[in-house]
């Protein structure tokens, strides 16, 4: 599931227990519909802690395809990246489905991190992080066949979500994504992805289980993580800066 880093594709971290507890203490609630935005970036930029229901990052792109590139799952935070910077960019942070958040002011939001360079720092941990997640969705969407992108996004959301695994090794959903949701985040086709689904599903990879959807772990066996898979980056890195040396004092000595 991962190529690169170390956080799972397009789904974020949850924010720091220390802004949850500030914007839970001074936000204002607010239930966003369905394709609900929030201002992000600029002066009036707001910073929204979801609740419940579902936010997402996305952008459209030239030809006006919508791309969704990031989940914001409960307990994250939507628009605090340009919350922090004050830029304005092409990205709309939004409600998948009906959602509850609190929004504050990147004004207050910005005054409670400078008062607390703790706090700000592993905020700024965080973004790093988060960013690495983006980075992660979009290298599966350009190195991974269709099957295994929608796989992966299944994987992610089991290691972020953490149900319970079956005694036939399957994991419940609480959280359902449409099929056009799906082809917006692993950049496919819609007919391409409700082939792929239906097919797991006559395999028994996909289920209904109590009117939630139940993932097999079967879907996740072939899935390349370089984490789970004995990579060692470093050791590559130290065998090519030790050969040029190896050879060279292998030269001063013949002379």
């Amino acid at each position: 599931m991962r190529q690169v880093f170390l956080n799972s594709p397009w789904v974020h971290q949850p924010a720091d227990p220390e802004l949850v507890r500030f914007i839970n203490s001074y936000g204002r609630y607010v239930k966003l519909p369905a394709g609900g935005c929030i201002f992000n970036g600029g002066d009036r930029g707001e910073i929204a802690l979801v609740l419940s229901g579902l936010g997402a990052f996305s952008f459209q792109d030239s030809r006006g395809h919508h791309h969704i590139f990031s989940l914001i799952l409960p307990g994250r935070l939507m628009g605090d990246v340009d919350g922090v910077s004050g830029n304005i960019v092409n990205v709309t942070d939004f409600a998948l489905r009906e959602t509850d958040v609190r929004m504050i002011s990147r004004e207050s939001f910005m005054q409670f991190l400078t008062q607390n360079p703790e706090v700000m720092s592993r905020h700024g941990k965080a973004h790093i992080a988060d960013h690495e997640s983006d980075m992660e969705g979009m290298i599966a969407n350009f190195t991974l066949r269709a099957p295994e992108r929608i796989a992966a996004l299944f994987e992610s959301l089991v290691e972020n979500l953490r149900p319970p695994r079956t005694p036939e090794g399957l994991y419940q959903l609480d959280l359902s994504l449409t099929t056009i949701e799906i082809s917006q985040i692993v950049s496919a086709a819609r007919p391409t992805v409700s082939s792929i689904l239906s097919s797991w599903k006559e395999k028994g990879l996909l289920r209904k289980c109590s009117k939630k959807l139940c993932v097999s772990e079967r879907l996740f066996a072939e899935l390349y993580d370089w984490t789970r898979r004995g990579a060692t980056p470093g050791a590559k890195i130290r065998k090519r800066r030790h050969a040029p040396q190896t050879a060279s004092l292998s030269s001063q000595d013949a002379a």
